[in-house]
């Protein structure tokens, strides 16, 4: 099995030239292995949850029509440079980016690794995935990025999945379809958000189609593509389940209660033939109440 990482045209993040820091972190000039100029942000959202943006064009304004928040109030965070590589810190969350070749490292506050960028095609290698490719004739962008699994890792989430619990081993298409039983790929509640045992949760923002390789094409990777021009995903540090969670909630919100009835019988079938059958059913419940 295959990702657009093994096309000829796929080029990966190879290296920043530079960086400015902004009022929530800071902004790459990076180029692609093929020369081509791309723009990389990390963006503190909350001080356990960045935000990591790629596009091969320039970075847009930060969209927000899915948080509940418009705008962030900055997070303090600390910003160190050496001659390869550059370090950011919050009270909660380090990251460490490497200059040549790029690769972003997520660590604790005691330096143990959470997570780091990886590639699918060689996964021991320092090279990662984090990239894109151009269609030829349509000029459609579809970006990827690829994160290390390490062997003891379990991945929870994405929503309805008619499959194993533990999504490791798994290829999941996420794209909303009416799903006619549980016996096929398609469902119709989608969640691009998974989390790991590692003690981090990854967030996908888009609404477009997204295909989640979770150790499909390398045991030690896990990685997903985004139909779109420009990649835009949370990670969010924990490192209990719960809190990872509520740091989730805290970016989209969070469910209100159902109403007390909902928690009752739901009587519910394809359709109905005409009046009569409505009433019939409704009359067979109150009887039966």
């Amino acid at each position: 099995m295959e990702t657009i990482t093994y096309a000829p045209g796929y080029e990966r993040v190879a290296r920043y030239h530079d960086f400015e820091r902004t009022p929530h972190g800071v902004r790459f000039h990076a180029e692609s292995d093929a020369g081509t100029p791309v723009e990389v942000a990390l963006d503190f959202v909350l001080p356990e949850v960045v935000r990591l943006c790629m596009s091969p064009e320039n970075l847009g304004p930060a969209r927000h029509h899915l948080l509940v928040r418009e705008e962030w109030e900055p997070v303090p965070f600390l910003l160190s440079e050496a001659p390869d590589r550059l370090h950011l810190a919050t009270r909660f969350l380090h990251l460490d980016v490497a200059r040549d070749l790029w690769c972003i490292h997520l660590l604790d506050t005691s330096g143990d690794l959470v997570c780091r960028e990886a590639s699918e095609c060689t996964p021991d290698r320092v090279v990662t995935d984090l990239g894109f490719l151009r269609d030829p004739e349509s000029g459609q962008v579809t970006v990827h990025e690829t994160f290390g699994l390490a062997p003891d890792e379990d991945l929870y989430g994405l929503g309805e999945q008619f499959a194993r619990v533990n999504r490791v081993g798994q290829r999941f298409e996420l794209w909303a379809t009416d799903a006619y039983g549980i016996s096929h790929r398609a469902t119709y509640k989608n969640v691009p958000f998974l989390w790991s045992t590692r003690g981090y949760g990854l967030f996908v923002y888009t609404t477009s189609r997204v295909t989640f390789d979770l150790a499909t094409v390398s045991t030690l990777a896990h990685g997903f593509t985004h139909e779109g021009p420009e990649l835009d995903v949370f990670l969010i540090y924990g490192p209990e389940p719960a809190a990872i969670l509520r740091r989730y909630c805290d970016l989209i919100g969070y469910a209100p209660v159902p109403p007390r009835w909902s928690f009752g019988l739901w009587m519910s079938r394809c359709g109905y033939q005409n009046r009569a059958e409505v009433e019939q059913v409704a009359e067979g419940l109150r009887a039966h109440d």
